[in-house]
């Protein structure tokens, strides 16, 4: 959107985002008038579909004027004349954006994000001048928005003195500390979740071919986690500018899609791990999701993959790469601007949260039920650790989708259901549990790597069979007990890296592993 700031009694405002189409106006200003300060439209408005209609409307009118505007004030006037000529529908949508229009205005100049004082209409009448104050770049400027038309009658009611968009907020959060802690925050998931997957893809891989269904679907979801921190880097630095985008298009959309896609894989293959571990404990006769032999787990490995790329690419399709004051990453549609984020939030909503957390939560009450039940489990740790795979899940993702739906329903609904304090908290709060809904990439591999005793096994395993053979034979000694197997010395050596490591208080994994006598090396 063009916003045109002439320097006397007023401005026109033009949809001209770089995805539409309508030019025709902003460019005779631009030919015409260098006095003229030149603003693109904020992307995420939800009012550019309906603008883009009326412009479209307005410059087909004009084109087919028998006499052009040849100055500023021709083309008010034909403009003014028009307006007042459209259908009711049309100045519908004109007059219900003009809040979120002045609201998105004022985001994109620098200013405060709500308007503080806005003289509209009185009765069926919309006042032909509306003023905003508002300090923008340490000038006292009035943004001024022209019209002069009949309001549908079943519309005034929301714009009378007094609505809740008109009226001031009473509370003002410091976006400054929240950069700050945001950045802190994004910060330690990376290096704290970066650590954790590497070591558990790592210790992991070795044994894809081998591993049952539900050590299959974790090195998967380990790879969905690492995939999201090793992307961290770019948001951080997004975030840390206010939203301004330094890498060019081509990343703008590359690293979107990666998120997105593992955004969408990692709730289903918890889900499908969740559910595999559930058949294997309840219903052992049942065959397995993904069974060793055969294709099948490959097939629905790829199967869950796509998905998430078909679901990202809906979304990822409408990112682009726009420029007003500085470069920014953002979803814009090129038609149906609150078709597409309602529909984008709601498909979300139901296959990155609620079919899987179903999922999760009914297994994992089935899973505790019958561990309870099992006659050879000791104390309730197994049971209490069931319950903590659900909540951590729920703690991550339910406020997210919780304030994006809240979200939706205020860009959707009219009257505005919302009043100006709680927006101004929940655009507030949406970045803060956009970054701990995060914490999974770090929570994930504690849950259902680190807490494992046979993980933390193969860690060692894995450890010691980096190590060269002499310089195991050089800390172990040549030991070799009475009646030991082929894989004696290196039993041998494996206990006593662990002893030392234990001895030193450096790997506190080894303390429970001393009756452990299945344990073996793999090579």
């Amino acid at each position: 959107m063009t916003t045109v700031y002439p320097s006397s009694d007023g401005y026109f405002q033009q949809d001209n985002a770089p995805c539409h189409k309508a030019r025709i106006i902003s460019d005779w200003f631009l030919e015409h008038d260098n006095e003229f300060t030149v603003l693109k439209w904020p992307p995420q408005s939800p009012d550019l579909n309906p603008i883009e209609h009326l412009w479209d409307v307005v410059e087909r009118e004009i084109r087919i004027m028998d006499v052009q505007p040849t100055n500023l004030q021709q083309l008010r006037d034909a403009i003014m004349s028009i307006w007042t000529k459209l259908s009711e529908e049309c100045f519908q949508y004109l007059v219900e954006s003009v809040p979120r229009r002045i609201k998105a205005v004022l985001k994109a100049k620098g200013g405060p994000t709500r308007p503080q004082r806005i003289l509209c209409l009185t009765g069926r009448e919309l006042t032909s001048l509306q003023t905003v104050p508002v300090d923008i770049q340490n000038q006292n400027t009035s943004l001024r928005i022209t019209m002069s038309a009949d309001v549908p009658t079943n519309h005034s009611e929301h714009f009378i003195n007094g609505s809740i968009w008109f009226s001031s907020c009473t509370i003002e959060f410091d976006m400054n500390k929240r950069r700050i802690a945001l950045f802190l925050l994004y910060l330690l998931i990376f290096m704290v979740g970066l650590m954790e997957n590497l070591l558990v893809v790592w210790v992991n891989w070795r044994r894809r071919h081998a591993a049952n269904g539900v050590l299959f679907c974790i090195i998967n979801l380990s790879l969905s986690d690492l995939t999201i921190v090793a992307g961290l880097p770019f948001f951080i630095l997004e975030m840390a500018l206010d939203k301004v985008w330094l890498w060019g298009s081509f990343l703008c959309k590359v690293t979107n899609l990666i998120y997105l896609i593992n955004f969408y894989s990692n709730s289903f293959f918890l889900a499908f791990m969740t559910l595999e571990r559930y058949l294997s404990l309840v219903r052992p006769s049942s065959p397995a999701l993904f069974p060793v032999l055969g294709h099948r787990r490959w097939l629905l490995c790829s199967g869950l993959w796509l998905l998430s790329l078909f679901l990202a690419l809906l979304e990822n399709v409408h990112i682009e790469l726009l420029e007003w004051d500085e470069p920014g990453c953002f979803m814009v549609p090129q038609f149906s601007f609150a078709e597409w984020y309602v529909s984008v939030t709601f498909l979300s909503m139901i296959f990155q949260f609620a079919v899987p957390a179903t999922i999760i939560i009914s297994c994992n009450l089935l899973i505790a039920r019958a561990v309870r039940t099992a006659p050879d489990v000791e104390g309730r740790r197994e049971v209490w650790l069931v319950h903590v795979y659900s909540l951590v899940f729920m703690m991550c993702w339910l406020p997210y989708h919780l304030v994006s739906l809240l979200m939706v329903i205020e860009d959707i609904s009219m009257p505005f259901l919302f009043d100006c304090n709680t927006m101004e908290f929940l655009y507030f709060s949406f970045s803060v549990v956009q970054c701990l809904s995060l914490f999974h990439c770090v929570a994930n591999p504690i849950l259902y790597n680190f807490l494992s005793k046979s993980f933390r096994n193969n860690v060692i395993n894995t450890v010691v069979s980096c190590i060269p053979k002499e310089s195991l034979q050089e800390i172990g000694g040549q030991v070799s007990p009475v009646g030991s197997s082929s894989g004696s010395l290196e039993w041998s050596l494996y206990m006593k890296v662990c002893s030392m490591l234990k001895s030193g208080g450096r790997w506190p994994l080894c303390s429970s592993m001393w009756d452990d006598t299945s344990l073996s090396v793999e090579k």
